[in-house]
């Protein structure tokens, strides 16, 4: 073999292997940004010492979800801290195709902080990358 084939044989290796590195190395993303929220009743009164239960999950890369309670302060705050999701292109791109392909199936990232305990909740507990997530929600007692 000629020392042009050669090196065009080198240079055609090196560049599949980076790619193949690339698509198959496995980097971290953003699934719900660090999040604080405050619980209040309809009064705008803080609820203290109440447990919420953040549930997260990229349903594009992952197959199952993720929770996590942490009860409030005296002033009705509980924050919970950025969440990731470790994937490769590859994985991502299945994932990607099986969420779409699946009419029933949900895609991309999504978290709700759900109050527990004898609450019912009256404002909207849910993120996604489309919009805000909430800072505040609106509680009242179950009857």
């Amino acid at each position: 073999m000629n020392r042009t084939k050669r090196r065009s044989w080198l240079v055609t290796g090196t560049v599949i292997a980076s790619v193949a590195v690339l698509l198959a190395y496995p980097f971290d993303t953003t699934v719900v940004p660090e999040w604080k929220i405050r619980i209040v009743d309809a009064t705008s009164k803080p609820v203290p010492n109440v447990t919420v239960r953040e549930q997260w999950r990229n349903h594009s890369v992952e197959f199952h979800g993720h929770n996590e309670d942490r009860t409030t302060d005296s002033d009705g705050y509980v924050s919970f801290p950025r969440r990731t999701v470790r994937a490769s292109l590859i994985f991502r791109g299945i994932g990607w195709a099986v969420a779409h392909l699946n009419v029933h199936g949900e895609s991309g990232p999504k978290a709700s902080a759900l109050v527990l305990g004898d609450y019912l909740t009256s404002s909207d507990p849910d993120y996604s990358p489309e919009k805000p997530s909430p800072e505040v929600i609106v509680v009242r007692p179950q009857q």
